[in-house]
């Protein structure tokens, strides 16, 4: 976590809902973000993030509920009255204008010119990597290079709020990771509260002091990355963040330890002892340790049915006899020779087995 975050609220969203016509985007959301936080809306396309995102830079009206920037209520204030900057996913640079203009573009409907403007232009090239860039047009740059300059131009005006939209999501793999470490060094050095919107999970627990999943336009878990991706609140969130195989069973105490019966006659204890009755446990690939028969406690047999080498890791399909295939991920040194065909005994630590009550198929976010 930034070392500049307080407890002071940055923006404050209070019974926040937004309707177009009968359409329902935003339900009911109340957020405390933090100042200096770096602050993700998580979710799938069509969640109401963006549309959140855009509400509380004044694009977007709520319909219901309040927004609070630094302490002060805006639901009245337009939007370029408001202290935030915006970077948007597309590369929106202004193509008439070299990147110095672009990125003073914004510095002069303020009242800032003269040598505080150049400054202020200076200072945010610098930040973002583009020293030397000043006299190019957008059309001699890359889309990383675009970016920056847009990324440059929200920052040149100071907003006490940094508002992202997806500003990564055109971008290859690579220079999206690459750009994704900027951003949050830049974050953390500016000690600016930003509020971030991505449907990429991994992007947001790299990025995040905190965040909050969202579904259907509501918020359903907010919390730090680690406590997202460990504790997950729902079956929806969990199998939305990360990877895992859930499968069903029954849980039921036996020797003061609750263990789930699964389908094939196996169990598996677990570490929630209040659970019993229908259930889904939930296993991430990377908890799952490769083990002599043995050692087989609170563990697993099957077929690997798929192989997937990734680089440093390799990636396993087991058939456990279960309504779905297991998946393993280990560090590919040092595992040896494990291939299609081979039986093998896997076992997970009972603290690292999720757990959720009920029977549904569906898994709702």
């Amino acid at each position: 976590m930034s070392a500049r975050t307080t407890d002071a609220a940055g923006v404050e969203l209070s019974d926040v809902t937004i309707k177009f016509g009968d359409v329902v985007a935003v339900s009911q959301v109340d957020l405390r973000i933090r100042s200096g936080e770096f602050f993700t809306l998580l979710g799938p396309s069509g969640c109401g993030k963006t549309t959140l995102l855009r509400a509380i830079a004044g694009f977007n009206r709520q319909t219901q509920g309040s927004i609070e920037l630094a302490g002060k209520i805006v639901d009245a204030i337009p939007a370029h009255r408001r202290d935030t900057g915006m970077v948007f996913q597309n590369y929106a640079v202004f193509p008439h204008l070299n990147v110095w203009d672009n990125v003073a573009y914004g510095l002069k409907p303020r009242k800032i010119v003269g040598s505080e403007a150049d400054e202020r232009v200076r200072e945010a090239l610098s930040m973002v990597d583009l020293t030397g860039y000043e006299k190019r047009q957008p059309k001699q740059l890359s889309g990383g290079q675009q970016q920056r300059v847009v990324i440059a131009r929200a920052i040149a005006i100071r907003p006490s709020v940094l508002l992202m939209d997806e500003p990564l999501a055109n971008l290859d793999a690579k220079l999206r990771v690459r750009l994704r470490n900027d951003l949050r060094r830049l974050q953390e050095d500016l000690g600016i509260t930003t509020i971030y919107v991505t449907h990429d999970q991994e992007e947001a627990l790299t990025l995040s002091d905190r965040i909050a999943v969202m579904s259907a336009g509501k918020v359903m878990q907010v919390g730090t990355p680690d406590e997202i991706y460990d504790a997950p609140a729902s079956r929806g969130v969990a199998e939305f963040i990360g990877e895992g195989t859930f499968l069903r069973g029954i849980a039921e105490q036996v020797d003061r330890q609750t263990v789930v019966q699964l389908a094939n006659g196996s169990s598996l204890t677990v570490a929630n002892e209040a659970l019993t009755g229908p259930v889904w446990v939930g296993m991430r690939p990377h908890d799952m340790q490769i083990v002599e028969a043995r050692h087989g406690a609170n563990g697993l047999r099957g077929t690997i049915v798929s192989r997937s080498y990734l680089g440093a890791s390799v990636q396993f399909m087991v058939d456990c006899g279960l309504e779905r295939p297991v998946m393993i991920q280990r560090y590919a040194h040092g595992l040896g020779k494990v291939s299609v065909g081979d039986e093998i005994m896997f076992h997970i630590d009972p603290s690292r087995v999720l757990t959720f009550p009920g029977s549904d198929e569906k898994a709702e976010l």
